[in-house]
């Protein structure tokens, strides 16, 4: 269920991609503005049923729990493997630089259990980022 919610926030605050605010404190800040904002909609809009969704989107932000820590993991490793099907190459020289800190930052977060920490060893370097073309 944390991942639904997780996904509900991000569709109404707009997700931002990792690239924007992975080491930016101004970007996490206004993420974190926009997802508040956003929870507190769904509160104020659907009563307690709100509270329940806004306790569970708090679990997943907080980390507070082993499946809020699973979901996080899997939806680290989804974004790796949709680049790694993908052949983009829009990277920017600044977006190039910050892939060791995503990488080890995803490590991390799987490193909670085996099968995920297996899946990023499995996914790890599968793609090397390339430099956007000029035109």
């Amino acid at each position: 269920m944390p991942s639904d919610i997780h996904d509900l926030v991000e569709i109404d605050a707009k997700d931002t991609p990792l690239f924007q605010h992975f080491d930016n404190a101004e970007a996490k800040a206004d993420k974190k503005k926009r997802e508040d904002q956003t929870m507190r909609n769904i509160e104020k809009l659907l009563g307690t049923d709100g509270r329940e969704i806004s306790d569970l989107w708090h679990e997943y932000e907080d980390q507070a729990t082993n499946e809020a820590r699973v979901v996080k993991a899997i939806d680290k490793l989804e974004g790796r493997l949709q680049y790694i099907a993908d052949d983009t190459k829009t990277f920017s020289k600044n977006d190039l630089k910050k892939f060791p800190g995503i990488r080890n930052r995803t490590s991390e977060i799987c490193s909670i259990d085996p099968f995920l920490a297996q899946i990023d060893i499995q996914t790890t370097g599968k793609r090397t980022p390339k430099k956007k073309k000029r035109a």
